[in-house]
């Protein structure tokens, strides 16, 4: 059952690759405005001049890091006002394109298609409830992990490690199926969390197996990204798989909630 269920999470992803389409274009933007941040803050002149001195030899990485930081600090409150209103934006962005991702993932799970469009519209409906789950998770996560720094402090950094590993794994499958019951059942923040919860719990085995086999395809192309560089444009295919998967899980176990249009 479990693996028919990643199978066919596996298959409706193949089916519909368009997805990828509106998901490529909002990371696109996102890198766009991080790349216009840094121009606002550095100008231009100075990142040629540090840009040809370092081509030439005249600087080591370390000196570009110095005098880009220089360059940051002359103007510091403009500077850091400028790079907080971007990654703000960057932010809406993200959680923008995770709204659209999971409705369009549940919309896929349930009748094998859903379209840039709906992905689109799904998504401005969905973003601000997207942002609700995640602010939470992140309070979640801090109360959560916290054991971790006392085995810092203990000495026992392996354990730390291991542990802090293993709480941001459970928030992050916590704060993916909870994204799913607040998109699917419109429910509010905490009765989603709590359907989330429950779901895990009662799923436990199932999300444990499809998550390994994600990780399994996912992890060779995460890590060789950082050797052959254009894997990194595989990373986004990676974020669909990952969320029409969970959504097969999820629509399997809690059913139909809200109607679905033919689009």
């Amino acid at each position: 059952m479990s693996l028919d269920l990643i199978k066919e999470g596996f298959s409706l992803f193949v089916k519909n690759l368009q997805i990828n389409i509106p998901v490529y274009l909002l990371i696109f933007l996102g890198y766009l405005i991080i790349a216009y941040s840094l121009i606002s803050v550095i100008p231009g002149d100075v990142f040629e001049e540090i840009g040809m001195k370092y081509q030439k030899g005249e600087l080591n990485e370390k000196e570009v890091l110095q005098k880009m930081g220089d360059a940051f600090y002359a103007d510091f409150t403009k500077n850091i006002s400028t790079i907080l209103l971007f990654s703000f934006l960057v932010f809406i962005l993200h959680e923008f394109d995770i709204a659209g991702l999971t409705a369009s993932s549940l919309k896929i799970a349930r009748e094998g298609y859903a379209s840039i469009r709906y992905f689109f519209e799904s998504a401005y409906l969905n973003t601000m409830k997207v942002i609700k789950i995640d602010l939470l998770g992140i309070l979640i996560l801090i109360a959560l992990s916290s054991p971790s720094f006392i085995l810092y402090y203990l000495n026992f950094p392996i354990l730390g490690e291991a542990y802090m590993s293993i709480s941001m794994t459970i928030i992050f499958l916590l704060l993916t199926f909870s994204k799913f019951a607040i998109v699917d059942r419109d429910a509010g923040v905490f009765d989603a969390v709590a359907r989330g919860s429950a779901f895990l719990l009662r799923n436990s085995f199932t999300v444990i197996l499809a998550f390994f086999a994600w990780f399994v395809i996912s992890f060779p192309i995460i890590t060789l990204s950082a050797v052959f560089p254009p894997l990194f444009l595989a990373l986004p295919l990676v974020i669909t798989l990952f969320h029409t998967m969970m959504g097969v899980l999820y629509s399997r176990s809690e059913g139909s909630a809200l109607p679905y249009s033919n689009e």
